[in-house]
């Protein structure tokens, strides 16, 4: 589901039908992010990605990032 959208709303739809919501709800995972900047991610079968190096270790390194495309 991490990595294969159509997994993903498959099993988003599938709640809001079990469930019978007013609104589909969804979560973010912010790894995807933090790799599209250039930090590491460990993926696991069975748990969330995550990230297993900083990229950033102070503040000021933020305005030297650059805007993945």
């Amino acid at each position: 589901m991490v990595t294969d959208s159509d997994i993903r709303i498959e099993a988003i739809m599938a709640l809001f039908k079990r469930y019978d919501s007013l609104t589909a709800l969804t979560a973010m995972d912010l790894s995807v992010e933090a790799e599209a900047f250039g930090a590491v991610i460990e993926m696991s079968d069975d748990e969330v990605p995550s990230v297993t190096e900083r990229l950033l270790t102070e503040p000021e390194m933020v305005a030297g990032l650059e805007v993945p495309d």
